[in-house]
């Protein structure tokens, strides 16, 4: 599933090329995914000029006017750019398992998603739906790449359950954007057991948490990404960051550390990795 690196390696790719650029079509295939456009959203939509593109959390995001389109990928989706101006092509992609194009001008954007987990949901922008078809409201947590996030607010967030600080972590509730992959990396880096209990952590090791979190973030982004199974930028890239991991998918290997042998735990129909020696309770 694309995290947040992978989905802001998207929104810096795409930015350019449809920031201020109106939608001229959209077409959807009609199979069913997490979440689909309705013949009446897509004709709200076309014509539309999208003012700015941005991330939030997981999640793509499309700003027009008076409201919001949320792009989810779930655990398969990409975004692909096709030139329809020139025959050089931006990225040309096996068209297989599009499930909505959304044409302008110069390009079309292929939303890709073989797995159907993904998927298109047109909000106000206070995130509150704008049709019956969404019942909730979509909570987002804090930014972790925010100068908010501090030791200070993962103190405060630590304290206030009693579940694992991997849980923790990926709630998107609490903290916007972070999943297994990146919650594993910064608890390795940062020498803490993801089954620890949050509300035992005190500030120190909140510190040693938030900056693990924050670099392993920023470095995803710089290198394009994890690429574990299927993901791919909008050019058609894939993430270089797998090979910067330190622990993730490294079960039963030694410890890149101390050359320990690497243990694992389900945690929320997850597995994750961990060293014994390294990342102590």
């Amino acid at each position: 599933m694309p995290e947040l690196p992978e989905v802001e390696v998207i929104k810096n790719i795409i930015e350019p090329h449809a920031k201020n650029q109106r939608i001229e079509t959209i077409w959807t295939s009609g199979f069913k995914m997490r979440s689909q456009l309705t013949a009446s959203e897509k004709e709200y939509v076309t014509g539309r000029t999208i003012l700015n593109v941005f991330r939030k959390a997981k999640y793509l995001v499309f700003e027009f006017e008076e409201f919001l389109l949320l792009i989810h990928f779930g655990m398969s989706g990409r975004l692909l750019m096709y030139s329809r101006t020139t025959k050089e092509k931006i990225f040309s992609p096996k068209l297989k398992h599009i499930h909505v194009c959304i044409s302008f001008e110069l390009f079309d954007l292929y939303f890709q998603d073989p797995r159907r987990f993904g998927g298109l949901k047109l909000v106000s922008k206070s995130f509150k739906p704008l049709t019956d078809k969404y019942s909730e409201v979509i909570e987002f947590g804090i930014e972790p790449l925010d100068n908010r996030f501090s030791e200070e607010k993962m103190y405060i967030l630590a304290k206030s359950t009693d579940r694992s600080i991997k849980a923790l972590l990926m709630d998107g509730k609490k903290i916007g954007g972070i999943g297994n992959i990146y919650a594993t990396e910064s608890l390795f880096r940062a020498g803490i057991h993801p089954k620890t209990v949050s509300s035992s952590l005190g500030l120190t090791r909140c510190s040693r948490l938030v900056a693990a979190i924050k670099y392993v973030l920023a470095e995803a982004i710089k290198l394009g990404g994890s690429t574990i199974n299927d993901f791919s930028d909008a050019n058609g890239e894939e993430g270089r960051y797998t090979r910067a991991h330190l622990i993730y998918g490294r079960v039963e290997k030694k410890c890149l550390i101390c050359k320990y042998t690497l243990s694992s735990v389900r945690q929320n129909q997850r597995r994750t990795v961990f060293c014994l020696k390294c990342q102590n309770k």
